[in-house]
């Protein structure tokens, strides 16, 4: 397929040759260009040059563009400053910039490892057993609502350095260097339709403990068995409900999925769930293969949010705040979004086969 710059240039050559009376500055106007550039591709075709001059030769002969990936792909910590010194040792002089570049055009990127949870056989064998189930039953994920929480902090502690900011030489700023950071929890519900509203949970300081262990030993810090049950589900399903209820193809047949916490299946949690479910175990998934976030969608969604709250965290300075900003970006999760990630829930499945149960995604 010839580029835009290709097909203008063929256009002027063309109209130059049926109008050879047309100055360069006509022809110019006629094809929204310089008339300088009109007569340098006519000149071009006077000489016989034919398309684009090629620029200098490439600093890197073929063999050494291999040599350049072996050498990077073997690399523990990425450094174009290595491997331009034993380019230089072998006689050839070239800068860490020309390295990138050459790893670049080849389809070479730098980037942090993706952080993904320890698979054993078992694992890859419920993966792939649940993912052709689903592919030979052909059931449609667009009646199916992905639940699940995360935890939005106040203080970003991952190990992202963040951007760089001018400072006035010997006040440079500071910020905390914190292990762990307060923050919100939240658990939400997705579908192809949208998502529940946000449901604040105990977990990270937003939320003030309000149930007590048996034991008699304190406060649950985080989301217990019984909160989930009584405060959470209902929440979650009359969500379901509402967002369900203008399709009426998935009026009482959607189905609901969770991961597989331990409040999360234990078997008073699961008769709640069949309970507000309508009584209708085929409802509910039991099956869900652990260690899986790449096979549910809401991961995704979580994704996008917390990019959402990055260009906005450094506003923050207190829980109601980071509560309020979470709350509003999970308000408005794009519905696209929800509709590309349902309609590509099959690929992920296919995917998982094809790769014999391992985890998916770039």
């Amino acid at each position: 397929m010839k580029s835009s710059w290709t097909q203008k240039r063929d256009a002027i050559l063309a109209d130059h040759k049926d109008n050879p009376y047309l100055s360069a500055r006509k022809l110019g106007i006629r094809h929204n260009s310089h008339h300088s550039t009109v007569t340098k591709y006519i000149s071009e075709v006077e000489q016989g040059v034919v398309g684009k001059q090629p620029g200098r030769p490439t600093s890197l002969s073929s063999s050494q563009v291999k040599l350049v990936k072996k050498l990077a792909l073997a690399q523990k910590s990425a450094s174009s400053v290595k491997i331009a010194c034993i380019l230089r040792a072998q006689g050839t002089d070239v800068s860490p910039q020309t390295v990138n570049r050459s790893l670049r055009v080849n389809g070479i990127v730098c980037g942090y490892p993706k952080n993904v949870p320890l698979l054993s056989d078992l694992n890859k064998g419920r993966r792939l057993q649940w993912a052709s189930k689903m592919l030979s039953s052909r059931r449609s994920f667009a009646g199916w609502m992905f639940t699940d929480s995360k935890y939005f902090l106040l203080n970003n502690t991952s190990s992202k350095k963040g951007l760089k900011v001018y400072y006035h030489k010997g006040k440079r700023p500071t910020r905390s260097a914190l292990s762990h950071s307060r923050g919100v929890h939240f658990y939400l519900g997705v579908t192809k339709f949208g998502a529940t509203e946000p449901i604040l949970a105990t977990g990270g300081g937003g939320k003030t403990p309000s149930y007590a262990k048996a034991n008699g030993k304190g406060m649950y810090s985080g989301v217990c068995a019984e909160e989930y049950r009584t405060e959470i589900l209902p929440n979650l399903v009359a969500g379901g409900n509402r967002l369900f209820a203008p399709q009426s193809k998935w009026v009482g047949k959607w189905m609901f999925q969770q991961d597989n916490a331990p409040i999360h299946k234990s078997k008073a949690t699961l008769e709640r769930i069949v309970e507000l479910m309508d009584g209708n175990e085929g409802r509910v998934e039991v099956q869900w293969p652990a260690m899986s976030p790449d096979l549910s969608w809401i991961e995704n969604v979580w994704a996008w949010a917390e990019n959402e709250l990055d260009q906005r965290r450094d506003g923050l300075e207190t829980l109601d705040e980071l509560e309020k900003e979470v709350r509003s970006i999970l308000k408005r999760v794009p519905l696209e979004l929800m509709q590309k990630l349902v309609a590509g829930m099959k690929g992920r499945l296919i995917e998982v086969g094809e790769r014999g149960g391992r985890h998916i995604g770039k």
